[in-house]
């Protein structure tokens, strides 16, 4: 009687929350970017948190030992079929469903061509994505041979249906996620399976797997791989810019300088909605040969402009503007060079301006799984990247504004892990 009414109480609290993300999606309309709605998906949060626990709670501890360290199963399942271009074949080929054949014929038609693949291997590999809603299936399989299509006596073939999740992993989706999980899956996860390595050096992972720290490498050794990673960030400030861009108010800012803002997709998204707002967007000069296409591309040649410079040089930085952002740039630094950049920044401010940090900043939200993603994203950093890289806490933001003549005003929430910072010179 106990367990049920405690399963009783696990179910009503799963139930109101439920209930009402479904309200929610019926009733908020999705954006035009096709990217998350926060509100719903906030909410759906709350409710994997809560069965997180229910979960730990009735997995037997073996097992949850078992489950973490077997989960990079799944991200290299997810590379396979990233990197065979399995989203690309169902484009390519106008379709939303297909065998595994019909998809290993299509792969060989894409261009450039996905080298021959071993029919068996992939289809395992294939039919284990549908377990997280890359792909489903039409109907169950009875056996390797049935997804094969060489089981006799068989119903018919099992089809494979892309999912919106599975159409992300599209290398020519605009809004997919393509080159992020490359780059995650790639060099980046070599340098984590050197995190131990790390704790006994105090160097990244990315120096103790290559020998050179990640911006040296790429730009002696694979210019390949730092398009991509440039390409990876794109993807990922996308979706960051629409989080940030539903929380805070930027439509009081009526000139955003998006300072180290690449080729201006931050920039670009946060005066998407103000249409009497302008975007400065300063990066390294040989970032603007690409931004300026960026710029036709979204036909806002006419609010936005780039200028090259370095944010280390004061001197460099734009003036005019009320709204300077940072987007992911400060957790790339160590404490002086983000003092650095900031006083940089400060040095062009006048009292009404602000500056505006878009971060993971630890400690900030309530909610326990977006604690442990600001806290994995902390790690990456310093698997990844040089040493000093770190994300920070409220505290830690403080005191590096304070040491520019800068104070914290407030702190936004997105319903993502990510926040934004807003700081004005000390009066």
């Amino acid at each position: 009687p106990q367990a049920t009414s405690t399963m009783s109480k696990a179910l009503l609290l799963l139930l109101v929350p439920l209930l009402a993300i479904a309200v929610l999606q019926v009733t908020i309309p999705d954006n035009d970017e096709g990217l998350p709605n926060w509100v719903v998906f906030h909410g759906a949060l709350r409710v994997v948190q809560i069965l997180d626990k229910v979960k730990n709670a009735l997995t037997p501890a073996p097992q949850r030992v078992f489950g973490t360290t077997v989960s990079y199963w799944r991200s290299s399942v997810l590379r396979t079929i990233t990197s065979l271009r399995v989203a690309d074949a169902f484009r390519t080929a106008k379709k939303q469903s297909m065998t595994c054949p019909e998809i290993i014929d299509q792969l060989g038609r894409l261009s450039p061509p996905v080298a021959s693949v071993h029919a068996p291997f992939f289809c395992r590999v294939l039919h284990t994505s549908t377990f997280d809603g890359f792909f489903e299936l039409d109907s169950k399989p009875i056996s390797l041979a049935h997804i094969l299509g060489t089981e006799k006596n068989a119903p018919p073939t099992p089809k494979f249906k892309i999912t919106e999740t599975g159409a992300l992993l599209d290398s020519e989706n605009p809004r997919g996620s393509y080159n992020l999980v490359m780059m995650l899956t790639g060099n980046s996860l070599t340098a984590w399976n050197h995190l131990e390595d790390s704790v006994h050096s105090g160097k990244s992972g990315f120096m103790e797997a290559f020998g050179q720290e990640v911006w040296d490498y790429y730009l002696e050794h694979d210019p390949k791989g730092l398009e991509q990673f440039n390409e990876a960030m794109r993807e990922l400030s996308l979706v960051v810019s629409v989080a940030a861009r539903s929380a805070y108010n930027f439509s009081s800012c009526s000139h955003i300088c998006d300072i180290g803002g690449g080729v201006g997709t931050v920039g670009v998204q946060l005066i998407k909605n103000n249409p009497d707002s302008k975007a400065t967007i300063f990066d390294l000069p040989f970032a603007e040969e690409e931004a300026l296409k960026f710029f036709k591309a979204r036909r806002v040649e006419d609010r936005v402009n780039f200028v090259g410079g370095s944010f280390f040089n004061p001197e460099d930085i734009p003036k005019n503007c009320d709204c300077y952002v940072l987007k992911h740039i400060l957790h790339d630094w160590d404490d002086e060079s983000s003092r650095k950049i900031l006083a940089s920044v400060a040095s062009v401010l006048s009292p009404d301006d602000r500056v505006l940090l878009i971060e993971a900043v630890v400690g900030s939200s309530d909610m326990a799984i977006l604690e442990s993603q600001k806290l994995y994203m902390d790690l990456n950093m310093l698997a990844s990247c040089p040493s000093g890289a770190k994300e920070r806490s409220a505290h830690e933001y403080e005191q590096l504004f304070a040491a520019v003549g800068l104070s914290t005003t407030s702190i936004t929430n997105t319903k993502s892990f990510m926040s934004v910072v807003e700081a004005r010179l000390k009066k």
